[in-house]
């Protein structure tokens, strides 16, 4: 019989060996410099972040007793992740269409809208922050980001 811990511990394993090749991966595109990063900059310190929110969560499960059994499980996140993925693939193939700006705000508000299920005032402020704040980190990086037809 499988138990809660083992489950815990499959899936955390599984999510710290993707990170890793999300890490190894991202450093053979080029981490690039500080005031010039590569293309794999973004994804290597994401996949390290990853990585540590893994090995945290590792631990946890291996001194908790009283572990819950994951979300993942249930039919509501199988829709929950079946959105997701059309809205990535969606956003993926709008982003040069449409630009950054515009692409960005179409699919924070499909997100929170669909999978989220988040109030239209909390949508409309998580959307504006997320999406100026990143704009604004771009742009402070000096980055060049997919210019719409809007200019923007």
């Amino acid at each position: 019989m499988v138990t809660k811990k083992v489950i815990h511990l499959l899936f955390n394993g599984i999510l710290f060996l993707t990170s890793l090749w999300i890490v190894k991966e991202s450093y053979e595109l080029s981490l690039g410099y500080l005031h010039d990063p590569g293309p794999g900059s973004l994804s290597f310190f994401a996949g390290l972040l990853m990585g540590v929110l893994c090995l945290i969560n590792l631990r946890t499960s291996l001194k908790s007793s009283d572990l819950k059994v994951p979300a993942f499980l249930g039919i509501q996140s199988i829709k929950q992740l079946g959105w997701t993925i059309i809205f990535i693939g969606m956003t993926i193939y709008l982003l040069e269409i449409l630009g950054y700006v515009l692409t960005m705000t179409i699919f924070m508000i499909c997100i929170l809208t669909f999978v989220c299920q988040q109030t239209w005032k909390k949508i409309i402020i998580i959307t504006v922050c997320t999406v100026a704040g990143t704009y604004t980190i771009f742009w402070l990086l000096q980055t060049q980001l997919p210019v719409g037809p809007f200019g923007f």
